[in-house]
């Protein structure tokens, strides 16, 4: 189904609209309840970008249906041309792009493709948001990883941390926390590889697993909300069976886990592999943790690397 597009109206100083109107920026008005929140406002926001302008950064990853870390209260609209007019408006960031770019249209927006979406991205995000990103990418099987290397080959910002990314990115991941989890037995010295096949001595397909730990028989995985539900419990237990048979086992986590109890995945990990348990290990993913968009003062510091006051 076509989506329809909201009513936007420009207005002039001094102009008088019904109160179902709404502003979106100085001289544009959107009426209200119309469409879809984040679509309406771009579209209402278009009425004052310059031609060639394209949504990028954190805005076209949200088009374009990516995974996010948990985006700041305040987060302003992102877009990027090649234009010489400076756009200086509250709510509003505009990047000027050194080379003019093609831009795909969705939702009937004009949107960057993949890779100009993670330049930017690769200069105001934190490492672990930036990874968090470019695996969304990878996923979203729109966006080449060579597409990636060629915009991590450029001179501009950024380009270190998303070389040292791409360098361990994966496009197998199937959710943000699997990702999440991935980086943090990363850092804490863990080999691991995502969606690992397990078989039993017969040669059967028992399961596959979120993480694997190299070295091991043990996987280790996100749990989301949905495996509380009971029909989803009976098919997890009948998994985990499958497991043991096979001579392996698994121990699952959630959100909660890598937030705010990531020494405990450290501890099974370590008991895994068979070395001693350092719980100092864990500081690295905290500091990590710390930094990004997953934390109170990481989404406050992404405003102030934006220039949000």
């Amino acid at each position: 189904m076509q989506k329809s597009t909201p009513a936007v109206q420009r207005t002039t100083r001094g102009q008088y609209l019904p109160r179902r109107w709404r502003p979106v920026t100085t001289g544009v008005h959107l009426v209200d309840g119309a469409d879809t929140a984040l679509r309406s406002q771009l579209l209402a926001w278009q009425q004052v970008l310059p031609p060639g302008a394209a949504w990028s950064h954190l805005t076209g990853a949200a088009l374009r249906g990516w995974w996010l870390p948990p985006l700041p209260v305040g987060l302003p609209v992102i877009t990027a041309h090649d234009s010489r007019r400076r756009i200086r408006r509250t709510g509003l960031v505009t990047i000027r792009r050194r080379r003019s770019v093609p831009y795909e249209m969705i939702a009937g927006l004009p949107v960057d493709p993949p890779a100009e979406i993670i330049a930017p991205c690769a200069v105001h995000l934190s490492e672990l948001d930036l990874a968090c990103l470019v695996a969304a990418a990878l996923r979203s099987g729109t966006c080449p990883a060579d597409d990636l290397r060629r915009v991590a080959a450029r001179d501009t910002r950024g380009v270190r941390t998303l070389r040292q990314i791409l360098a361990r990115a994966d496009g197998r991941y199937e959710s943000i926390w699997e990702l999440m989890l991935a980086e943090l037995h990363r850092v804490c010295g863990i080999e691991v590889q995502p969606q690992k096949e397990v078989f039993d001595e017969t040669g059967t397909f028992a399961a596959r697993g979120d993480l694997w730990l190299v070295g091991t028989t043990r996987l280790h995985e996100y749990d989301g909300g949905w495996h509380g539900a009971d029909r989803q419990r009976t098919a997890d237990l009948r998994r985990e069976g499958r497991i043991l048979r096979a001579g392996w086992s698994r121990r699952g986590y959630v959100s909660a886990d890598l937030l705010h109890g990531a020494v405990r995945i450290l501890e099974d990990a370590d008991h895994a592999l068979g070395r001693p348990h350092d719980p100092e290990r864990i500081r690295v993913w905290h500091r990590l943790l710390g930094r990004s968009m997953f934390t109170p003062g990481g989404r406050t510091a992404l405003l102030r690397r934006l220039g949000v006051q």
